[in-house]
């Protein structure tokens, strides 16, 4: 079969074979062999192959399929307060444009601070991935409140 020249390792989005990236290894001595593939995207099937190399050209080709794991996610869009009363808001808000993985639960919160006292008060929930509105009861009539989600 030869002299082992090189490895060449190229990978790639699953959904997007145009942009591959190649990454030629030499061997060592030990025989031993670890890269570090870059600028990956989070929660993104790649395919990865290898090759090994020598003068008469290139061997069988190993291809892998994997997934990079989950990263943080974007913030929800169309964030909106509707159907505010004296005591009562309505929170809502689509998925996230690029949710980097499985949205698993949303967080909503409001900060109020109490007129003339300076002090906080603030209460937090956590939904389900699937829930995409929350309402408020109970607030204090004639008060800021901050939502969040």
């Amino acid at each position: 079969n030869g002299v082992l020249l090189y490895f060449e390792i190229s990978y790639h989005p699953s959904l997007d074979v145009t942009d591959d990236i190649s990454v030629n290894i030499t061997p060592n001595a030990s025989g031993s062999y670890q890269i570090e593939l870059g600028n990956l995207i989070a929660y993104t099937e790649y395919n990865v192959s290898i090759q090994a190399f020598t003068v008469a050209g290139g061997g069988i080709e190993e291809l892998r399929v994997e997934r990079t794991l989950e990263g943080t996610p974007d913030p929800p869009i169309d964030v909106v307060i509707s159907m505010v009363t004296s005591t009562t808001a309505i929170l809502s808000w689509q998925a996230p444009l690029d949710p980097q993985g499985i949205i698993a639960s949303y967080n909503v919160s409001y900060n109020q601070t109490i007129p003339c006292s300076g002090n906080v008060s603030s209460f937090e929930i956590m939904l389900t991935r699937d829930n995409f509105t929350y309402t408020f009861v109970n607030l204090e009539e004639a008060t800021n409140y901050v939502f969040s989600v």
